[in-house]
């Protein structure tokens, strides 16, 4: 293209990946609210600080996998902390909350790839999903808890044709 052609799509360039930042905003904050949830207000913000360490930090594959480990132990001492709770209470309390509370694992893996996603350093983004596909295969092969009602598949996001592109790599 020539220069001409780029400063006279320049604004029409900036508005679109203005646009794009805002929805990925919005899907975090969608994201770190069901995160909130699941987490809890100290859990959220563990998770927060571990990202923005991870994000300013160069890091190896290592580091990767302690990462989402560490990740994975905020899941399992908020479950093992709702039990807690729920023993607190009384039986049927404790039995309605848990129906209404529970949520597997790979339900949050699933909604941490959501959130992984979004970060803006690609080649970290991939290292992350990679590392957390291969816990969730692990999980899988073990015969992890699915039987809560999140294991049910969610409705799948609206594509918008504007965030897609399109890559082609010249085959050998």
């Amino acid at each position: 293209e020539t220069i001409d052609k780029v400063v006279e799509n320049y604004d029409d360039w900036k508005r679109e990946k203005e646009e794009k930042e805002e929805r990925n905003r919005l899907r975090q904050v969608e994201i770190l609210k069901e995160m909130h949830t699941i987490l809890g207000e100290m859990g959220v913000a563990t998770l927060k600080e571990m990202s923005s360490n991870l994000l300013r930090n160069e890091c190896d594959s290592e580091e990767v996998k302690d990462y989402v480990k560490r990740v994975l132990m905020l899941y399992f001492d908020a479950q093992k902390e709702r039990e807690e709770e729920d023993n607190g209470s009384d039986v049927a309390n404790a039995l309605d909350e848990e129906k209404e509370d529970t949520f597997d694992i790979e339900y949050f893996l699933n909604l941490f790839s959501d959130l992984v996603a979004l970060l803006p350093d690609e080649r970290l983004r991939g290292e992350v999903l990679l590392e957390v596909e291969s816990v969730i295969n692990r999980n899988q092969e073990t015969g992890g808890n699915s039987s809560d009602k999140t294991s049910q598949p969610s409705a799948l996001p609206e594509l918008n044709e504007d965030e897609l592109e399109e890559k082609f790599v010249k085959g050998s």
